[in-house]
């Protein structure tokens, strides 16, 4: 392995990222630091119980990814997804009472996050077209396409842009590792595209 080599770009499925990171484990230069990078495709490795975590704890390996969401992105007022990841947190908090004990609910997941964000985006398509009565369903879909005027939402997991392509636009991405002592996602960072990093994350035109 090169001297000079210290980040790994890794783009495959999350089995085969852990069998890179179990084998990285077993390297002859254990005093190197690597860290290895990938995409969302890594939170996979929680649930992995073939995952060698003491190469994570010991080996001088870490994993970063980029992730949908985190609840720790925003912890001040003000910030875009701070009221809607309250929300999300009291209505989970609500579902938890009509569950009954032994009902558990983990953001650090971000499928909770998502499902928010999705409903919430729906939500607001409804509610711009539905002014003469009932949406249509075309009406909500050219609505969520942002034909016309752009659908922007401020989730859970920050703005949400949608273009004409029915594709998230200047969206936020949480950079994130892989805590080996908590076996949880750890917050490194939230990062902007460029085209809306200067406006603070908002959608831009």
């Amino acid at each position: 392995m090169a001297e000079d080599v210290k980040q790994v770009f890794f783009a495959g499925r999350a089995l085969h990222l852990r069998e890179f990171v179990n084998a990285l484990g077993h390297r002859k230069c254990q005093q190197r630091k690597i860290k290895v990078v990938s995409g969302t495709e890594a939170a996979a490795l929680f649930e992995d119980r073939e995952l060698d975590w003491s190469v994570l704890s010991h080996s001088g390996i870490t994993v970063e990814y980029a992730s949908v969401a985190h609840p720790d992105a925003w912890p001040q007022p003000g910030k875009p997804g701070t009221e809607s990841l309250a929300e999300v947190v009291d209505e989970l908090e609500r579902l938890g009472q009509y569950l009954g004990e032994g009902a558990q609910f983990d953001l650090l997941d971000t499928e909770a996050i998502s499902a928010y964000d999705s409903s919430l985006t729906a939500i607001k398509a409804i509610r711009a077209t539905s002014a003469q009565g009932v949406s249509s369903a075309v009406a909500v879909a050219v609505e969520l396409l942002g034909v016309g005027d752009d659908v922007t939402v401020a989730g859970a997991s920050g703005w949400i842009c949608m273009g004409a392509d029915g594709l998230a636009r200047s969206k936020a991405v949480q950079v994130v590792e892989v805590d080996a002592e908590h076996r949880q996602p750890r917050l490194v960072a939230t990062e902007w595209p460029k085209e809306s990093a200067s406006k603070g994350g908002l959608c831009g035109t």
